[in-house]
């Protein structure tokens, strides 16, 4: 319920200790941030844990039955940490009061989090065991931010619009533990971004979503959008869409803030917003025009109060951003002349196709894959059918949520821009990385419909509760009347879900995983990315131990990415050698 709504009716009104004026400010302090902090607390140490854990696999990552060895002991371990998980839960909903139910059930799903990204990050360990080098060596990718990162270690600065945040961050890490060699530090840091990801946006949806929801969002987005050459990336999407949500719950909050409060409030966000918009800023630029409209609308026009208040929030959003993010903004919008001329076989794919990738694809011919059993509509496929639904029921059954608002203003936003620029790429000659709204609007289309499904089922238990009260009253009204059966216990939903997610994340992140193993690159799979790491020169000479044939090959020195402002779009199949 909002602060300063009316108490709904037909509710039992009940004094919140937590904000009872003569509770001592500690306790208050205790009983509202104790559970959070749990949160925070067990999701990041178990998936930390696990992805230690996962040094213990010593089966072969190269050859088919080694990484089937090694896939099956990621998921025993999956099972002895989730299974004592799972019984502490349900003893703490079975045994204890509403406050250990409450605990239970968060600190629970925060635990769900930690072993799905630490499965992912294990899987990660497990395909590079015996190279100190990270998904696709200093290629692509990682070798523009190796480029950078040495140029930050050399002379403290680099020269590129790129987002400033991964190459200092490396270069640092370099300095520290790597005597300058940031092409070390990526296999570690990559792993550990991994393996935060969905503790970490469990948490930031739990500014506006129930646990159980938040979980939801947390595991099915999470594992979906796993970048493992460039976590950082996906990772600052799964963030950024929560803290817009939460804005939009402040903003119309607002008038009942006290004025501190708003600027507080705001100050908060702004920092949020510009940590991650100086890590990665791509996601920033598609999720603003759905942004400023949901601001508009949002916005307190009708109160005078309450107009002040909206601007002391978005005010102190806006100067906390740009305290971090204000000389990047400058410097991108200096550079609006670049042009991105890499074109691909995604940007070529027809722009309303949301399905699968071709570097998540794999060849039907391998042991274990089949073909979409369920079929597809008009080219659509199960999934992107059951999104399309899941969006019209969140919109339909929740449209004033702060999740369904956020959600909706960034998919709206990502989805105009993607037709506009790919409307103009061979008239301007650039693509503006377009394709990039694939994810954005994956992303988002999933967390809907996990809302819109978690929506259903509370209109669904609201129905089932009023047609038994109401059966209950004609029973007692009528004489001879049989009463109906009681309703079934619902103290295990919980334990349910939380068995559900763990069952489901777990075998999405074996399924992602197996997919990015070590392969030859004549195989055309994610896995020749792995395959890469274990072919080049470790730094004392020797080769990896699962180098190819024994043989190896020195890193190469990556040369500088260009920032071109003329010339023309230039297609490359993405597995041309």
């Amino acid at each position: 319920m909002a602060k300063g709504s009316p108490p709904a009716a037909g509710l039992p009104q009940r004094p919140s200790p937590r904000w009872s004026p003569s509770s001592p400010v500690p306790a208050r302090l205790a009983r509202r941030w104790g559970p959070a902090a749990g949160e925070w607390a067990v999701g990041l140490a178990v998936a930390l844990l696990f992805t230690w854990w996962a040094r213990t696999v010593d089966d072969n990552p190269v050859v088919r039955s080694g990484q089937i060895a090694g896939l099956a002991a990621l998921q025993f371990r999956l099972a002895v940490l989730g299974i004592p998980l799972l019984a502490l839960v349900g003893w703490a909903v079975v045994r204890g009061g509403a406050r250990l139910r409450e605990w239970g059930v968060r600190l629970g799903a925060a635990g769900v989090a930690g072993l799905v990204s630490g499965f992912l990050a294990g899987g990660q360990v497990f395909m590079l065991r015996g190279t100190p080098w990270p998904i696709n060596g200093l290629g692509g990718d990682t070798g523009s931010l190796d480029y950078w990162a040495q140029s930050v270690v050399r002379t403290g600065t680099f020269h590129n619009v790129y987002s400033p945040g991964i190459p200092h961050l490396v270069a640092w890490l370099a300095e520290q533990f790597y005597h300058g060699n940031a092409g070390l530090v990526f296999k570690p840091l990559l792993i550990v971004l991994t393996a935060l990801t969905c503790p970490l946006v469990y948490l930031a949806w739990r500014m506006v979503l129930r646990p159980l929801p938040a979980l939801g969002v947390a595991v099915l987005c999470g594992v979906s959008q796993y970048m493992p050459y460039k976590q950082y990336s996906p990772l600052i999407l799964l963030l950024l869409v929560p803290v817009i949500a939460k804005l939009a719950q402040w903003l119309r909050g607002s008038p009942a803030f006290t004025a501190w409060g708003a600027v507080l409030r705001g100050a908060w966000l702004g920092v949020m917003l510009g940590v991650l918009f100086i890590t990665y800023s791509g996601w920033h630029v598609w999720s603003f025009p759905g942004a400023v409209v949901l601001v508009l609308a949002l916005f307190p026009w009708r109160r005078a109060g309450g107009r002040v208040r909206g601007l002391l929030l978005l005010g102190g959003t806006a100067v906390a951003f740009l305290a971090i993010g204000g000389d990047y903004t400058l410097k991108m919008l200096g550079a609006s002349n670049t042009k991105d001329l890499w074109c691909s076989q995604i940007t070529l794919t027809q722009p309303a196709y949301l399905g699968e990738l071709p570097f998540s694809a794999v060849n039907w011919n391998q042991p274990g894959v089949f073909p979409n059993v369920v079929g597809t509509f008009a080219g659509l496929d199960f999934w992107t059918v059951a999104m399309i639904a899941g969006l019209g029921l969140a919109v339909a059954l929740g449209l004033r949520r702060p999740a369904v608002l956020g959600l909706v203003a960034c998919f709206g936003g990502s989805w105009l821009l993607r037709f506009g620029f790919a409307e103009r790429m061979v008239s301007d000659q650039n693509i503006r990385l377009f394709p990039h709204t694939t994810f954005e609007i994956q992303y988002t289309l999933t967390a809907l419909a996990v809302v819109g499904c978690v929506l259903v089922a509370e209109r669904l238990g609201d129905l089932t509760r009023a047609v038994a009260a109401l059966a209950s009253e004609r029973a007692a009204a009528t004489p001879g009347l049989p009463a109906l059966p009681r309703l079934p216990a619902v103290r295990f939903t919980a334990v349910g879900a939380l068995l559900a997610l763990l069952l489901a994340g777990g075998m999405a992140a074996s399924a992602i995983t197996d997919q990015y193993l070590p392969a030859p690159p004549s195989e055309h799979t994610g896995g020749s990315l792995a395959w890469a790491a274990h072919q080049l020169r470790k730094p004392d000479g020797a080769c990896p131990r699962y180098a190819h044939n024994g043989t190896c090959t020195a890193p190469p020195t990556p040369p500088e990415p260009p920032m071109p402002t003329t010339g023309t779009i230039i297609c490359h199949q993405l597995w041309d050698e």
